[in-house]
C-alpha cells in the first residue's frame, strides 16, 4: 500500500489545474483506495487504469491545502519472493510521483518503497503424555 500525499504550501499563491501521477511498481494489479478529501467539481478525481497507472486530476489548490490518495494491491508468495540478500522480506521500490500544476513548474517528484513480507509459518509438534511400552 503505498500514501501518496500532494500539498500546496501555506502562503503559496493557488495551484492551478494540479495533476498527480505515478507509474505504480509493476506485476501487482493495484487499486484506488481513498483520496482524501474528495476533489471538488469539476475535477474528475483519481482512477487507476490497467492496474498500474495511477492518475489523479486534482483540480484548484488553495494555499495549506492537501490531498492524500492511497492505493493499494493484493500479492502473492511468487510477488514476494525471492527475499532481498540477508534479509526476510523483499523491498518493492516505486519511481517517482509525480505533481504538476498548470502555472508551476517543473513538475515535483518523490519515490518510495514498501517491504513485502511473505508468512512465518512455524509448526511445534509436541507429545499429549509419556507412552508406556507394553504388549
Amino acid at each position: 500500500m503505498f500514501t501518496i500525499k500532494v500539498e500546496n504550501a501555506i502562503g503559496a499563491g493557488t495551484a492551478k489545474s494540479v495533476v498527480l501521477t505515478d507509474a505504480l511498481p509493476p506485476g501487482f494489479t493495484w487499486n484506488l483506495v481513498s483520496v482524501t478529501p474528495a476533489p471538488a467539481a469539476p475535477a474528475p478525481g483519481c482512477t487507476v487504469t490497467g492496474g498500474a497507472a495511477l492518475d489523479c486530476k486534482l483540480g484548484d489548490m488553495l494555499p495549506g491545502t492537501q490531498f492524500v490518495v492511497v492505493v493499494k494491491a493484493p500479492t502473492s508468495l511468487t510477488q514476494c519472493s525471492p527475499h532481498d540478500a540477508g534479509k526476510t522480506y523483499k523491498r518493492i521500490t516505486n519511481e517517482n510521483a509525480f505533481a504538476s500544476a498548470s502555472n508551476f513548474l517543473p513538475a515535483v517528484k518523490d519515490p518510495g518503497s514498501i517491504d513485502c513480507e511473505p508468512p512465518n509459518l512455524i509448526v511445534e509438534k509436541t507429545p499429549d503424555a509419556p507412552v508406556n511400552a507394553t504388549n
